[in-house]
């Protein structure tokens, strides 16, 4: 199925005696830095950006989303108020490392271009960053560490992983009071800056909205809380969530044009011939079926081609470009962009890419490391699927720059998303689409979630906020008189939250108070964590060209796209200090194992679980611990299953039949799950089989079980 999308142009801001910013004379942004208008305007700012400056400075909500298109420029609305105003903190929510990194040199770049910025103070932090400073030993230090950034810096850029952890009291300092840090976050900005937060699921949007109420609450009323979401694909669900909970929520749109006009409107985004293309049997096999296609594609007249595969997977972008180096060595530069590269390397090629300084045409393989946000000049885009918000995402990647004949899109869906592919084969082939319409009509419409989960909302969301209010209170405090001090100092706060979440849910909160404590250890832990997490974490040493990588994955997202060797800490250590990194980020208590990767597989290799029960001690449709599983169909297994076979995980199982693909055909399908998802093909003692999945997707399937045939009768895991 081939498309079009037309080119895309953002409307100026009208300027001097017309301007959001309240110019009257002059242009303020003009006057104040080198970012200079362009041909017959007076402002160098898009409409939408003032617009965004305005309703920060000059509106009374309390949220504001800027939905304006990818590529048009959010970030500089962003921060156009800390770049203008010389007292103005802000700090920047970022979902991946890549980002945060890019962000900050961008920040730092218009601070420079802006005098009154010029001297401003930028901190980045994250979770390998945190940990490297102050001194191991001090149990404090992290929580040290990030007021003293609160206090010292304007410009903070970090994570949601991070910012979640703060303001849910997972720092803390011994002496000093368990709130302190929080408190500190919530009041010392004056703007909170939330970047792509739709990748995110419902599990994220519940523990935002925890934040949030927290923020509000703890700030003085001259002071009201000021937050930006910037993302072209805002959930609806999202913002009736906010509005519920009682915030003031407003909109920047950022409406797009499709014809230039000089002086009134600027493109951002080419025209792009997109083609959605079947896949039965895997992006690899696909990709190397077209390698003759890449390279015409690659051949661009005006300048050397610039390529990028956007994959879910970060086994499978290293299996990819491993073969793809190969075969087209000599003719294509291959680069890899991931989580498994290191800094130096992405470094390297992000410098290359800048500079262009390469004799033949570049094709990156990469992963989310790129799809949100990061900005590189390309002519072919390559992506998987993965759900409405990573598809503007990473279709937003191409056409952002000039200098190329054309700009190809080629979409990976999987054959078996078949109310996907139902929809896709209603469209007229090679129909013209301005931007809205597509993302309207086939982004929004065919590529959105089911139902967005809202049942998971409903079922899990006023038990997360329930153990935000139990931290809150000190619970955790083993000293009496502590726990008694921190549950008064915080006792309007939790009043409010807890009045908030009762209008939210229809005065349900009060009847799952209790059930807090009713809960597994292994669900309190799962509901209190940000992104959820993995218990089979590994630390993995890989030779790449003659250069040891080393980085931490999930065992079974692994080894299906490698051969291992399983090693132990000692030489792992001696091996990481060899290319002087730090012990420090390899954790051992939360590491299951060590290995090293021997090769990459030309196939994927299907694995499945085994669990050494019968089936009467097993119980489907709903949430268990469950230990003593072993992986089954790979051969080191013996090795794996060693540490696996004791650990005790939270799972979610429900019987399936027994031929290959049913855990897919039906749970995923029926279910609408992103591909992303991670379910397993598990079997006990007699032969039966099961679907299963882990800690925060087992939480999710728990709140679908009713969707299920095989669940339609069964109780909740927690009854009221």
């Amino acid at each position: 199925m081939k498309l079009v999308l037309k080119a895309l142009y953002l409307p100026l801001n009208p300027g001097i005696g017309s301007c959001a910013l309240g110019c009257t004379s002059e242009c303020t942004v003009a006057k104040k830095s080198s970012f200079q208008p362009p041909t017959g305007a007076t402002c160098p700012l898009f409409l939408h950006q003032a617009q965004t400056y305005d309703k920060i400075f000059n509106d009374n909500a309390d949220i504001i989303f800027n939905t304006s298109p990818t590529g048009g420029g959010k970030s500089l609305a962003a921060y156009i108020g800390g770049l203008i105003k010389e007292k103005y903190r802000i700090v920047g929510l970022y979902p991946t490392i890549e980002l945060i990194k890019d962000q900050e040199r961008q920040l730092r770049k218009r601070c420079q271009e802006f005098e009154s910025a010029r001297t401003k103070r930028i901190d980045s932090i994250y979770g390998l960053e945190l940990a490297l400073r102050g001194e191991p030993g001090d149990r404090g230090r992290k929580f040290d560490q990030i007021l003293r950034s609160l206090k010292r810096n304007y410009f903070i850029i970090t994570n949601q992983d991070i910012f979640h952890l703060v303001l849910h009291l997972r720092y803390y300092n011994p002496s000093t009071a368990l709130d302190k840090l929080p408190i500190a976050l919530a009041t010392y900005p004056d703007l909170f800056v939330i970047d792509e937060f739709p990748i995110f699921g419902e599990h994220q949007e519940t523990a935002i909205i925890n934040s949030l109420l927290f923020i509000r609450e703890s700030r003085q009323k001259s002071r009201p809380m000021r937050v930006l979401f910037t993302s072209a694909t805002p959930k609806p669900s999202f913002i009736e969530q906010l509005t519920a909970a009682g915030f003031k929520v407003d909109k920047v749109f950022g409406e797009d044009e499709s014809e230039y006009r000089e002086g009134s409107n600027k493109i951002i985004a080419q025209k792009i011939e997109l083609e959605f293309i079947s896949i039965d049997d895997g992006s690899l096999s696909w990709l190397l079926r077209q390698i003759e296609t890449i390279k015409d594609d690659l051949k661009d007249p005006k300048s050397l081609g610039v390529g990028l595969i956007i994959l879910n997977s970060v086994a499978l972008s290293r299996q990819v470009f491993v073969r793809l180096k190969t075969l087209l060595k000599g003719e294509i530069e291959v680069r890899e962009i991931s989580g498994q590269v290191d800094e130096e390397e992405r470094e390297k090629t992000r410098k290359l890419l800048e500079s262009k300084a390469f004799d033949k045409p570049v094709l990156l393989v990469a992963t989310s490391a790129v799809d949100v946000g990061v900005d590189y000049a390309i002519n072919l885009l390559i992506f998987e699927t993965s759900d409405s918000a990573t598809f503007i995402q990473r279709l937003g990647r191409l056409g952002r720059h000039e200098g190329f004949t054309s700009h190809k899109a080629y979409i990976l869906v999987p054959s078996w998303m078949r109310w996907i592919w139902s929809e896709l084969n209603k469209l007229e082939p090679g129909k013209e689409f301005d931007r809205n319409e597509f993302k309207t009509e086939i982004v929004e419409r065919i590529f959105s979630a089911k139902s967005e989960f809202k049942e998971y909302r409903s079922y899990w969301g006023n038990l997360q906020a329930q153990g935000m209010l139990r931290a809150l209170s000190g619970d955790n405090i083993y000293d009496k008189s502590e726990r008694y001090a921190q549950s008064l100092r915080t006792e309007n706060i939790r009043n409010t939250i807890a009045e908030t979440w009762r209008i939210i849910c229809k005065n349900d909160f009060d009847k799952k108070i209790k059930r807090w404590f009713c809960l597994d250890q292994e669900v309190r832990n799962e509901l209190l964590r940000f992104r959820g997490g993995s218990d089979l974490q590994v630390a993995v040493w890989e030779i790449r060209d003659d250069k040891s990588c080393f980085y931490i994955y999930d065992l079974l997202r692994l080894i299906p796209y490698v051969e291992i060797e399983v090693i132990d800490r000692k030489q792992f250590i001696q091996e990481l200090a060899k290319v002087n990194r730090n012990e420090i980020e390899f954790n051992d208590e939360y590491i299951q194992l060590y290995i090293k990767v021997v090769n990459i597989l030309d196939k994927r290799r299907d694995i499945s679980l085994h669990c050494d029960y019968n089936s009467e001690d097993l119980t489907e449709c709903t949430l268990a611990v469950i230990n003593n599983f072993s992986i089954v169909e790979h051969p080191q297994s013996r090795q794996l299953n060693t540490k696996l076979i004791t650990k005790s995980l939270l799972t979610f199982i429900v019987r399936i039949r027994q031929n290959k693909d049913s855990h897919w055909n039906e749970v995923t399908n029926k279910l609408r799950l992103p591909a992303t998802f991670g379910i397993y093909r598990l079997k006990d003692n007699d032969g039966e089989h099961y679907a299963c999945a882990f800690n925060q997707d087992a939480l999710l399937l728990e709140a679908l079980k009713r969707q299920l045939n095989r669940c339609k009768n069964s109780k909740p895991y927690i009854i009221y």
